[in-house]
């Protein structure tokens, strides 16, 4: 219950931060010189998954892995994982919503092939090669995304009640995912995301709507009770 009453509150959050997500996220799709690898990257995949093999081992593997770092970070011991073509599973001795939860909005593949760029562009300059790791991050991010929607929608889901209901899952999914896509762009692109400054202006944001919704709520319950 409590967890549904935050998911609830938090639904006006959830508008913020994919507002400030689209903010980041305008200005480099609108550079079509860069973008358009991006689009092609997810669009091959697209093509790749839907015509001829659609990856079900490497998101499963990573899917396993999040859960097994997830629980190992909070704690918990890995008792064993088992990866197989359609399945896999983790036993831990330690389970929460954090554990649950990180495979739906860490995406993997994208992080890694960002992380590469970031890290190789500190020691030498490689611009050139920023479309073809737009291309690399467009393709996996595409990934990300139809396997995680695959994973919800097509099976019922024991992490999503594990993690605390539907509700408060899902709210958590899109907060983080969007959190996940601006950590992606701040490594390939980190001259135009600035990732201090938009936390602030989502919390700016959000903290005034919070404030006017309780002096508004306040109010018109006091109108009510004194009539």
């Amino acid at each position: 219950m409590i967890k549904l009453i935050i998911s609830i509150l938090l639904i006006p959050f959830i508008f913020f931060v994919c507002l400030e997500t689209g903010k980041i996220l305008t200005p480099i799709l609108l550079n079509f010189a860069i973008s358009k690898f991006l689009v092609l990257g997810a669009g091959f995949y697209l093509l790749i998954h839907f015509l001829l093999f659609d990856f079900s081992r490497l998101y499963i593997f990573a899917h396993e892995l999040m859960h097994a770092l997830a629980g190992w970070a909070s704690g918990g011991n890995v008792k064993n994982i088992s990866i197989n073509r359609n399945s896999g599973y983790v036993t831990l001795d330690k389970i929460n919503s954090f554990v649950m939860l990180t495979p739906y909005v860490v995406p993997v593949y994208a992080i890694l092939v960002a992380l590469v760029y970031f890290i190789f562009s500190i020691k030498a300059d490689i611009s050139y090669f920023k479309p073809y790791f737009f291309g690399f991050i467009g393709f996996f991010l595409a990934f990300h995304i139809v396997h995680t929607l695959k994973t919800l929608f097509e099976t019922k889901q024991s992490d999503l009640a594990k993690a605390g209901g539907t509700m408060f899952s899902f709210v958590m999914i899109i907060i983080f995912n969007c959190f996940f896509l601006i950590l992606v762009m701040k490594l390939i692109t980190p001259e135009s995301v600035k990732i201090i400054a938009s936390i602030k202006s989502t919390w700016i944001v959000s903290y005034a709507f919070y404030v006017d919704a309780y002096q508004f709520t306040k109010e018109f319950i006091i109108k009510v009770w004194n009539r």
